[in-house]
């Protein structure tokens, strides 16, 4: 699927340009920044919810996988659906 598109019709173009992104919408990733308080409230296979710009109705998943530790910059914890 063609998920950006970056030029217009008689734009003049050379080789090293790259003016399609194609990518596998089958499997995406929803990542997670977590605050610090709620860390301990999440877990492996847990159930997730989000409404997407777009779409009609939430999306749910389960959590994959969490990232032990800390960011020092966000002060979140990092986790992932598929």
């Amino acid at each position: 699927t063609i998920v950006e598109q970056r030029g217009v019709v008689g734009e003049v173009v050379n080789s090293e340009q790259v003016m399609f992104v194609v990518a596998d919408t089958k499997t995406m990733w929803l990542n997670l920044s977590i605050r610090r308080e709620d860390a301990p409230r999440i877990a492996l296979g847990q159930k997730v919810s989000f409404n997407a710009i777009g779409m009609k109705q939430p999306i749910t998943t389960h959590i994959a996988w969490i990232k032990t530790g800390i960011d020092p910059e966000t002060r979140t914890v990092q986790a992932g659906c598929e």
